[in-house]
């Protein structure tokens, strides 16, 4: 959906923009990574998934705003919490653009869940925003493509407090792996992530590809 939406933007000029085309930058994306590749457990699944995922363009088309829209380019924005180095803040925004009041951060969502309260990423994505741009960021947005036909606003804490408080988790990372200490902090057991990566180590997925594009392994779990 991502790369869906995200090429038809870059790809075609406004004016050349049709639903056609989008629905072309879907398919093409998705035969790509079809099957296990997509995560997909089987037939059935993979065509729920595509279902809702032309819902979702359904949904992002009507808005005019943004399919006709073009959002700031910007690669991968970097900033330095610890020396140079040492601990980077990075991010990749789905949606970023100019109002009259300020910068405005969109991000796409396309599960059924919620992001959490209290969650770091649009602040963290604010920060990054205005760091580059040396511009305020005046608001922030999700959009549940999966059920809403309109990005949802949500209001950003205190940004000068929310980057000490990211400098802070960097430096007791850093002071994790300087110690080598790397146990997970869950109650009981592990973490979710953690259960998953425990079943990479101890050989219980599949490794599928690797992704250049987000620089990362690609694995699937079987359950």
């Amino acid at each position: 959906m991502h790369d869906a939406i995200d090429n038809f933007v870059t790809r075609y000029p406004s004016g050349e923009r049709t639903k056609d085309k989008l629905i072309y930058e879907f398919n093409r994306g998705w035969h790509l990574k079809p099957g296990k590749i997509g995560g997909f457990k089987d037939d059935a699944q993979e065509k729920e998934f595509k279902a809702r995922g032309e819902a979702m363009l359904e949904r992002f088309w009507k808005q005019s705003h943004f399919s006709q829209g073009t959002p700031i380019s910007v690669d991968f924005p970097k900033l330095p919490l610890i020396g140079q180095d040492d601990a980077i803040l990075v991010g990749n925004f789905d949606w970023l653009e100019r109002t009259e009041a300020g910068l405005h951060i969109l991000d796409f969502k396309t599960g059924q869940n919620e992001e959490e309260e209290g969650s770091l990423q649009l602040p963290l994505y604010a920060i990054l925003a205005q760091h580059v741009f040396k511009e305020p960021v005046t608001r922030a947005s999700y959009w549940y493509l999966d059920r809403d036909s309109e990005p949802v606003e949500v209001s950003l804490p205190d940004l000068k407090e929310t980057l000490a408080t990211v400098k802070n988790k960097a430096l007791s990372m850093q002071e994790a792996v300087n110690n080598k200490e790397f146990a997970c902090r869950a109650d009981v057991g592990y973490c979710q992530r953690c259960h998953e990566y425990h079943k990479v180590i101890n050989d219980a997925t599949e490794h599928i590809a690797t992704d250049f594009k987000r620089k990362r392994e690609v694995f699937f779990l079987p359950n």
